[in-house]
């Protein structure tokens, strides 16, 4: 007996979304689902992507009671790929650029809270869209240790500055390993590690954007790395839709952009020149670096060529930049 999950749908068509069928293999237990649910759910069946415990599945691989099969039904009429994001129809680009107007106008505030709000805003579009990937392909993923270690976190910063940092970011391996102590599934290193990983990431980066708002000119260091943020959402879409790119590959022209937008918005704002070429040459390695981490966190293989699936997919670099930004700042200012 194995624990099948079901999706769109497929989950419409029998009722549940999850359901625990007997059968010695993937093949016997989608036959006996077949059976139980009848014709329309075996057409259907007939089209999906059938996973094994995160992994796609053979027929004949073999399933015992702790084992997990999803089967996901085609998007739109296609296979879900993991190697190129879903059709947003334009969302994309859009709510990436929706978000980078509101921590604009949360930087420009004269209220300080708002910051630190649209900081944990972003972070936690960003952290849910990673969970949701996975949760589509038929990953379950402990979301609960995550937001409560951010939680931790922008209050340990908010309270006690920079050493509220260092406990925000201990919230972000402790609260993973306690829940998996609580949670037998959530214990195994396939889900421990990326649960980890996304989670120390998110509060690194909870925690370096709100205490950039102590720098000076807090607004214009701020509005830099915002700068950056946006013209690399709008770089990132026109690289990712164009097939012969002028200059060079991808990664080459994405940081060219990073490093170009710095220096222009530090010269704008009377910033130190040298100071943000080292923020943007640092920004343009975590863009690289972030498509490369978003890979492995949203289809736990390290693909550099596509951008990964998922709405967000395009802020994993940037979220990875903001994690580093205000270090980068004080070292090389």
């Amino acid at each position: 007996m194995a624990r099948l999950r079901l999706f769109a749908g497929l989950r419409d068509l029998a009722g549940t979304g999850n359901v625990e069928i007997e059968g010695e293999t993937v093949a016997d237990v989608l036959e006996a689902a077949s059976s139980r649910f009848g014709q329309g759910f075996a057409g259907s069946l007939a089209n999906a992507r059938v996973w094994l415990n995160g992994e796609e599945a053979d027929p004949q691989d073999p399933v015992g009671p702790s084992d997990e099969i999803a089967l996901i039904p085609p998007v739109s009429g296609g296979s879900y790929s993991l190697d190129a994001p879903p059709r947003t129809e334009g969302l994309g680009l859009i709510v990436p650029l929706v978000i980078v107007a509101v921590l604009v106008f949360a930087n420009i505030s004269s209220d300080p809270v708002w910051w630190p709000v649209a900081v944990v805003g972003l972070v936690t579009a960003w952290v849910v869209d990673v969970v949701e990937t996975l949760t589509v392909q038929g990953r379950e993923y402990p979301l609960a240790p995550t937001l409560l270690a951010m939680l931790t976190a922008v209050v340990a910063v908010w309270s006690l500055g920079a050493v509220g940092l260092g406990l925000g970011l201990t919230a972000a391996i402790v609260f993973p390993l306690g829940w998996g102590v609580a949670s037998d599934s959530s214990r195994m290193i396939q889900i421990l590690g990326p649960s980890i990983l996304l989670t120390f990431v998110a509060c690194m980066a909870i925690g370096s954007l709100v205490l950039a708002t102590g720098t000076t000119p807090a607004t214009r260091i701020v509005g830099v790395y915002l700068a950056i943020m946006g013209v690399s959402v709008v770089a990132a879409a026109v690289i990712d839709r164009v097939q012969h790119l002028p200059g060079g590959d991808p990664f080459t022209l994405s940081s060219l952009v990073a490093i170009v937008t710095a220096l222009v918005a530090a010269a704008v704002w009377d910033l130190d020149l040298v100071t943000f070429l080292i923020v943007g040459l640092v920004t343009a390695v975590a863009l690289v670096a972030g498509r490369g981490l978003g890979s492995l966190l949203r289809t736990r293989r390290l693909v550099l060529i596509e951008r990964p699936p998922g709405l967000l997919s395009v802020l994993d670099g940037m979220i990875l930049a903001g994690a580093l930004y205000l270090p980068v700042i004080q070292i090389a200012g």
